[in-house]
C-alpha cells in the first residue's frame, strides 16, 4: 500500500509540473519552488523503489 501511495504522489507531482505556469528561470520563487518539490520528489522515488525491491 505504501509504495502505491507513494507512486501516486509522484504522478499527482508530475501533474503538477506539467500544469504549472511557473518555469525554474522565472524567478526565486520558481528555482525554490522546483529545487524543494524535486528533492521532496526524488526522496520519494528511492524510498517507493526501496519498498518495492524489498
Amino acid at each position: 500500500m505504501t509504495w502505491l501511495l507513494g507512486l501516486y504522489f509522484l504522478i499527482l507531482q508530475g501533474f503538477e509540473y506539467y500544469m504549472s505556469s511557473t518555469r525554474i528561470r522565472d524567478s526565486v520563487f520558481g528555482s525554490t519552488f522546483f529545487m524543494s518539490t524535486g528533492f521532496h520528489g526524488f526522496h520519494v522515488i528511492v524510498g517507493t523503489l526501496f519498498l518495492f525491491i524489498i
